[in-house]
């Protein structure tokens, strides 16, 4: 194989790794699942490429070992999409909504196309292996799967950008849109022309430029009907906040966590349950909780349409907190002025959530 090909495999593999890696670090800080597809979806982009760079050395007697390595990188290339739509759908609020649905249905018919119908690779060995497109059928239908993941992307980030009364930056995904748009024409378009690799590098540089802008700006690529207007850490025994962030402190707080826990004690007697309630809701506006009763604590989130996709860094922020005041809250005599600290750890885990202008 020439010299060039395997610089721009290499070039893909680290391009996709360090994304991948620089989305699973803003992941651990976040608890936020949508990261954490989006970060599988570059991992496994380049682990399909790092799959053939051993077919530049494999010798012509190891056909079967060559034909091994290049048809889990097809398999794998087929398999990453679907962790990409999942994190848009997921950042829309529901992980496995209808279009999730029809997607993971798409690439089982695929996975069963590729175990019936020969592949688009033909193994020639000339200076190393080379691979040459043999079935128009599998190009069709690579095109299409590939096609439709890009398009429900590219959906979800003019809704991101014509999203009104959120308060999210608009300018980030006008530029993640841009790049998504080189990669669908540039990638589709050499993959037409049959350049190898070339196509794929298109792509990841498109998916890439998205995934910067991702990492940088979160918040600007949360669409959903959640608004988050407080959150708030309670002691579950008194109902005195903790921390509270939001859009009004003070009294009107104080008011709220006692009026929650009287609410949370009230349920807890008439349903004759073990553990107090984890979902409240009042017209078109809820709470989302998570309790510790060790520990007498309780972690509210306060917002419109809420959704479980906050659940999990929820959990993560109550635990979190647990694990640096333990000694203060098994100790405390009323005082919250310690605890003001971790609201920089609040913000920091809800980023994906909060707009850059939330006070």
């Amino acid at each position: 194989m020439d010299l060039f090909f395997l610089i721009i495999t290499i070039i893909q593999v680290l391009i996709g790794g360090i994304i991948s890696i620089f989305l699973t670090k803003l992941s651990r800080k976040t608890r936020y699942i949508p990261t954490v597809l989006l970060g599988a979806f570059f991992a496994v982009f380049a682990t399909a490429f790092a799959l053939t760079i051993p077919l530049f050395w494999i010798p012509e007697s190891q056909e079967l070992v060559a034909r091994g390595f290049q048809n889990t990188s097809v398999i794998l290339l087929f398999l990453m999409f679907p962790f990409l739509v999942m994190a848009f759908e997921g950042m829309k609020g529901r992980f496995f909504s209808p279009i999730t649905t029809l997607f993971v249905a798409f690439t089982a018919f695929c996975m069963g196309f590729l175990a019936v119908v020969p592949p688009r690779w033909n193994y020639e060995f000339i200076d190393g292996w080379w691979v040459q497109t043999t079935t128009l059928e599998f190009d069709i239908l690579f095109i299409l799967y590939g096609l439709s993941a890009m398009i429900i992307v590219l959906v979800r980030l003019i809704q991101f950008i014509r999203e009104e009364g959120s308060g999210r930056s608009k300018k980030m995904p006008i530029i993640a849109l841009i790049g998504i748009l080189a990669a669908v024409g540039g990638g589709f378009g050499l993959y037409l022309i049959g350049i190898p690799n070339i196509d794929y590098l298109s792509v990841l540089i498109g998916t890439a430029i998205m995934a910067i802008i991702y990492i940088k700006d979160p918040n600007s690529f949360f669409l959903s009907n959640t608004r988050i207007s407080a959150i708030m850490l309670i002691n579950t025994t008194n109902k005195i906040p903790y921390l509270t962030i939001g859009e009004r402190k003070g009294k009107p707080f104080l008011l709220a966590a006692a009026g929650l826990g009287g609410v949370m004690m009230l349920l807890q007697e008439i349903l004759e349950a073990e553990n107090p309630p984890t979902r409240l809701f009042h017209g078109d506006r809820g709470f989302l909780l998570e309790h510790d009763i060790e520990h007498e604590l309780t972690a509210v989130i306060v917002a419109d349409q809420v959704n479980d996709v906050l659940r999990r860094p929820l959990r993560y922020a109550l635990s979190l907190f647990i694990t640096k005041y333990e000694a203060d809250l098994t100790a405390w005599t009323g005082e919250v002025s310690g605890f003001q600290v971790f609201e920089e750890d609040l913000r920091r885990i809800f980023k994906f959530a909060l707009p850059s202008s939330e006070p």
